[in-house]
């Protein structure tokens, strides 16, 4: 999807374009061979903000920056006594980004291009920064949820050829985070680019490519506190009819079934903010095993009525307390299983922004969890 310009009200105090966009029949100057070479184009970014990360649509938004620099003897212009001029009546070889592959909906909010001549040794070079904001496609995983992790791509392109243009990272200027940037569901923890090549069957070219990859995790704690406590709460006042007499059938069951209710009505209360998938998360997993326990606890009040009078008092100890115990260990492994994702999500995401050897040493030390915190 091509880019498209429009005009915000928050850089209404941006400065227009100060150049005319060149056509794409326009082209580098050549070297003294006469040969056409492929001009390298510096990249560099700066992330502004990350929002709407939607599970159920695989898509998210973001706000970014990005500067484009390159040198162009070519330039047919005239230029005044000052370092850095502009010009509307200049006409600039310019790369002509565009977004590749996953972009669904991409605004060009401004687009700024300067031109700076160093009268000594006298190449040009130019810089283009344009901001954008966009939704993209990222297929997120979610089995882990809400203890997963994603690394969100943009693929930023463009409409010359990979012979024609080669995109490099800007050794001279920093790209990242905007550090007072921060997300109420999810860590923004690191971001790189990388810089290669992609194929196009339509024109059978290849197109130089940069990939903009964005590392998140998500907070956890609004689901632990706000949802599977309550759940675990419900479970254990289930275990209320336990202290009720065993022959009491009707009364044990009227606790059960109400907390079977409840849990039921919650259910379908936190539903939407729950991921909409056709698999299990470690979430769902967690729900499906509360239901399981407040079930035992209902069969076991019906068993109990069973049993002959003396022993029945008996039975419903051990039965409770055997329970109660397969709670707990549940409970246990479930933790169990949880850190171990964590870990697992960590590491997977340290593995994309970390060198192997750096992260073997890492994970030697026992510090695998602290990889990517430290931009927290």
């Amino acid at each position: 999807m091509m880019m498209k310009s429009t005009n915000d009200e928050d850089t209404a105090d941006v400065l227009p374009h100060t150049v005319r966009a060149s056509s794409l029949r326009m082209r580098p100057s050549k070297d003294l061979t006469g040969i056409l070479p492929t001009k390298e184009v510096r990249v560099a970014y700066q992330v502004l903000s990350i929002s709407n990360i939607d599970d159920d649509q695989n898509r998210f938004t973001v706000d970014f920056i990005v500067y484009y620099s390159w040198y162009d003897d070519n330039i047919r212009a005239k230029m005044d006594n000052s370092k850095t001029a502009k010009s509307n009546d200049w006409k600039v070889w310019q790369p002509h980004p565009m977004f590749f592959d996953n972009d669904l909906e991409t605004t060009t909010i401004f687009s700024h291009l300067t031109v700076d001549k160093d009268e000594k040794s006298g190449p040009t070079l130019v810089t283009l920064i344009e901001r954008y904001r966009g939704t993209f496609y990222q297929r997120l995983h979610l089995a882990h949820f809400p203890f997963d992790g994603h690394t969100l791509t943009v693929n930023i392109g463009s409409k010359l050829p990979a012979h024609e243009l080669r995109y490099v990272e800007d050794p001279l200027r920093r790209s990242g985070i905007k550090k007072e940037f921060s997300m109420a569901e999810w860590h923004l923890l690191n971001s790189k680019s990388t810089f290669t090549s992609a194929h196009s069957v339509a024109s059978n070219n290849r197109y130089p490519l940069m990939k903009l990859h964005l590392s998140v995790r998500r907070r956890s704690g609004y689901y632990v506190f706000n949802t599977a406590v309550t759940v675990s709460m419900m479970v254990v006042l289930s275990w209320s009819s336990f202290f009720v007499q065993a022959k009491e059938l009707g009364d044990r069951m009227a606790i059960t079934l109400t907390l079977v209710l409840t849990t039921v009505a919650w259910k379908y209360v936190v539903s939407d903010k729950l991921p909409k998938i056709a698999y299990l998360t470690l979430f769902d997993w967690y729900i499906v095993a509360a239901f399981f326990f407040i079930f035992m606890t209902g069969i076991e009040n019906i068993i109990v009525t069973l049993v002959d009078n003396d022993q029945a008092a008996t039975v419903d100890l051990y039965v409770g307390i055997a329970i109660v115990s397969l709670w707990l260990l549940w409970h246990t492994l479930f933790c169990l299983h949880v850190w171990r994702a964590r870990v697992k999500v960590r590491e997977t995401l340290a593995r994309e922004f970390v060198s192997d050897e750096v992260l073997e040493v890492m994970c030697d030390g026992g510090l695998c969890e602290e990889i990517l915190d430290k931009n927290n």
